[in-house]
């Protein structure tokens, strides 16, 4: 308000900005941005450990029995989407730079902000569960601990798990299709040119619907 005030011209507005305008308009990439999205990406795999062990032929009760075991593998799956993601951008760079003209690529640092919605999309997928289950106990949970047996009295409401299923498979689906075209943003370029990225993020996206169900 001080600013507002203090402000010499008397036409101050307020004007909305569609989200992400600033990942094409002077946004400065940072390392530590990157770094930091692609662990929240890993971490929802994380969540699926015992699956992903399973898919691998691995018995996951070894994450129970073995702590060196556990500790390993969720380095490693943390570590997963940007190995990935980077293996792709040095894949097609290697190949682009075969090509006849060999065309100009942003650096890698600045395209990786596309993988931004997915992240999103599959973080809230994710927790879109134990909330949506658990959410609908906040009254039982919370007269309970104050020693009132509300058991009998209190509301409770709980989805069904196709409910639960739709929204968490919506959210992946929206977070893949704004990743598809904030890479097509970001990297002013025909899709052909960039076709490895949305390849990636269809096969993050899956795999996180198959791990969700």
């Amino acid at each position: 308000m001080t600013c507002l005030k203090a402000c010499p011209h008397k036409s101050v507005e307020l004007r909305l900005r569609f989200p992400g305008t600033d990942l094409w308009s002077g946004h400065k990439a940072l390392q530590s941005e990157v770094s930091l999205m692609f662990l929240l990406l890993g971490a929802v795999y994380v969540h699926h450990l015992p699956q992903l062990l399973t898919q691998l032929g691995i018995d996951p009760v070894l994450l129970d029995t073995s702590t060196p075991v556990h500790i390993v593998a969720t380095v490693a799956v943390l570590t997963l989407p940007g190995a990935a993601a980077a293996a792709t951008d040095g894949l097609m760079r290697l190949v682009a730079g075969r090509a006849p003209g060999r065309p100009k690529l942003k650096p890698f640092l600045e395209t990786s902000y596309s993988y931004m919605p997915l992240v999103w999309g599959a973080t809230l997928a994710f927790w879109l569960g134990p909330a949506l289950q658990e959410g609908g106990h906040i009254l039982p949970i919370a007269t309970a601990t104050i020693g009132w047996d509300s058991s009998t009295w209190m509301p409770a409401l709980e989805p069904h798990p196709a409910v639960t299923s739709f929204l968490q498979h919506s959210a992946l689906l929206a977070g893949a299709g704004l990743s598809a075209l904030l890479t097509l943003k970001l990297t002013s370029k025909p899709w052909t040119a960039w076709l490895p990225y949305p390849a990636t993020i269809a096969a993050f996206t899956a795999e996180l619907w198959y791990l969700m169900g």
